[in-house]
């Protein structure tokens, strides 16, 4: 009983703490619950503050900024009162950028105070600027109009020196009757002329004054064609400087193109009274050599018409063909009419005699020029033949200088002596024929043959040339054929030196002798050395006939003092025969 009422007393305690936990929880939720509505509503609150002050800050930063556009003096007390009643409605819930606002639009009203009093500075530096522009293009009006009104005036005064220039030239022109002769035509045409150069300094005066004055003239006109105002409205517009140019021009144009009629007129004119004073001239001519006066020239008088005039005989035969071609059958002799005809068979005759004369003269020339033709090519041969013969012998050298594979040195030696023979012939042939083509270079040739002359010494030098550089070439191979022909040379000697120590030995040994034996069987003088005939003649005897089957030794201490001794002419001794072995 007392283990029941203690598991129900512990139940008891277990629910009520249970719930106890209840209960505290729920409170805690509660208290949770609560918490997190007051802070909803906090930062619900503070976002509220947070949007006004936004929207408070952009209301004030439009208005400063709406004063920053300020223009003028006006607009800015407008703006900056705008500006005010704003920020006393709206800086109270800036927060804390109230001061910073305070403080900028402060900063803001004072730059836009000095840059408006910048602009009214500006604009009253530029009013007086253009005051004084205006004054001074209107200073420029003025001179422009005076020097156009001085312009005009001078190309009037050139227009009306044209115009009379034209007016004289034209009667100049329409009346050519009435010059009778060449100096009444001058004297006309001088005084035209003399209108004319005045014509042309006044225009000469005009251009110059264009030159000097036309900057300024543009400096003072540059704006007057835009609008002619009322005073002026009724006042007849005057002329532009470009207008006044052309005029100058057209001036130009028109005394130029009156002198140039003139010239043409007169040179026309001149030419009539001229052809008629050759026509009188020639009629005057005419009666003179017609001696019968009957009004023809019969051929008497028309050999001695070509002969006085032309001097130029005319025979039987010349003047037979004339009359027959410009005569008419019935008529005695040449009409004053045919004049012409009979002049131009005379100058036809004239020219075939002077043809005559050309063509001998010329076969005349072109013989001279072959004769000296043929000298020249004569010199030139006596050049070009040595020339041949020395390439000719260069190719022989060359073939002689062409190494060969088994040849001995002493048939390279005689190859070498003999080209060298023939390259020193080649020298000398060469030298006098550079000294021979010199003297061509320096001969005086005719001017016809001077282009042939020149083609032929210039490839003259150039074979010359070329052949001294093959001599050049030939004279490198002949030094390198002596230096194989001595290297071979050498080869040989070695060869024969061995050839020949094998043989002492061999003999040595067949008759078993000693060194000093053999020396002295060599010795035949017995003089205690041995010279050149005593070695030659103890191979002739001994060993010349006699061959040894044992192969040859080399030994080259012994045939270098074998050679030593051939070439310095020493005879061995006996002391030194053990070293050939």
């Amino acid at each position: 009983h007392n283990q029941a009422q203690e598991q129900q007393k512990r139940a008891d305690e277990v629910r009520k703490r249970m719930e106890d936990m209840k209960r505290q929880q729920e409170e805690a939720a509660k208290k949770k619950i609560e918490e997190q509505r007051r802070q909803a509503e906090a930062a619900k609150k503070k976002q509220e503050t947070l949007i006004q002050e936004r929207r408070a800050v952009a209301s004030v930063r439009q208005a400063i900024q709406r004063l920053q556009s300020a223009a003028s003096q006006e607009a800015l007390e407008n703006l900056e009162a705008a500006m005010k009643t704003v920020m006393h409605k709206e800086l109270g819930s800036c927060g804390a950028q109230m001061e910073a606002l305070r403080e900028e639009s402060q900063k803001v009203v004072q730059q836009v105070q000095q840059r408006i009093t910048e602009l009214e500075e500006k604009r009253r530096k530029d009013e007086e600027k253009r005051q004084e522009e205006e004054k001074r293009f209107k200073e420029a009006q003025e001179v422009a109009a005076k020097l156009l009104s001085e312009l005009e005036e001078l190309i009037k005064t050139a227009e009306t020196a044209a115009a009379s220039l034209r007016e004289e030239a034209t009667a100049f022109a329409t009346d050519p009757a009435g010059f009778k002769s060449m100096n009444e035509i001058g004297i006309a045409a001088k005084t035209v002329e003399a209108t004319g150069s005045e014509a042309r300094k006044k225009i000469e005066a005009c251009s110059t004054f264009l030159a000097s004055s036309s900057e300024r003239i543009q400096a003072g006109s540059r704006k007057l064609g835009v609008g002619r105002n009322k005073e002026t409205a009724d006042t007849p517009a005057k002329p532009s400087l470009t207008e006044l140019r052309q005029r100058t021009v057209a001036s130009t144009h028109l005394v130029e193109k009156a002198l140039h009629e003139l010239r043409s007129k007169q040179q026309s004119i001149e030419k009539k009274l001229e052809a008629e004073s050759v026509m009188q001239k020639r009629e005057a001519t005419f009666r003179k050599y017609d001696k019968d006066k009957d009004g023809v020239l019969n051929r008497k008088e028309a050999m001695l018409y070509v002969k006085g005039e032309f001097n130029f005989a005319l025979d039987e035969t010349a003047i037979d063909k004339i009359f027959k071609v410009i005569v008419e059958n019935g008529v005695n002799g040449v009409k004053g009419e045919d004049i012409q005809r009979l002049l131009t068979a005379v100058g036809i005759a004239r020219e075939r005699e002077r043809d005559k004369v050309r063509r001998e003269q010329r076969l005349e020339r072109e013989s001279k020029t072959a004769e000296l033709r043929a000298e020249l090519v004569r010199y030139l041969q006596e050049v070009a033949g040595p020339v041949k013969a020395v390439a000719e012998t260069l190719v022989e050298v060359a073939v002689k200088l062409k190494p060969r594979i088994e040849a001995s040195s002493t048939m390279m030696l005689e190859q070498a002596a003999a080209a060298d023979d023939m390259l020193s012939k080649v020298r000398e042939s060469l030298a006098e024929c550079r000294e021979q083509l010199q003297g061509l270079n320096g001969r005086e040739v005719e001017q016809s043959l001077r282009s042939f002359h020149r083609k032929e010494t210039r490839q003259l030098e150039r074979s010359i040339t070329g052949l001294e550089g093959r001599l050049k070439d030939s004279l490198t191979s002949l030094k390198k054929l002596r230096g194989e022909a001595k290297k071979i040379a050498t080869k040989e000697l070695m060869q024969v030196q061995t050839a020949a120590i094998h043989a002492l030995r061999c003999y040595q040994r067949t008759k078993g002798l000693s060194n000093d034996a053999l020396f002295a069987a060599i010795d035949t003088k017995k003089d205690g050395s041995i010279d050149e005939a005593e070695f030659l003649a103890f191979f002739s005897k001994e060993i010349q006939s006699k061959e040894s089957a044992e192969p040859a030794e080399k030994d080259v201490d012994g045939a270098r003092n074998i050679e030593q001794g051939k070439d310095s002419k020493v005879a061995l001794v006996n002391s030194d025969l053990p070293k050939l072995f």
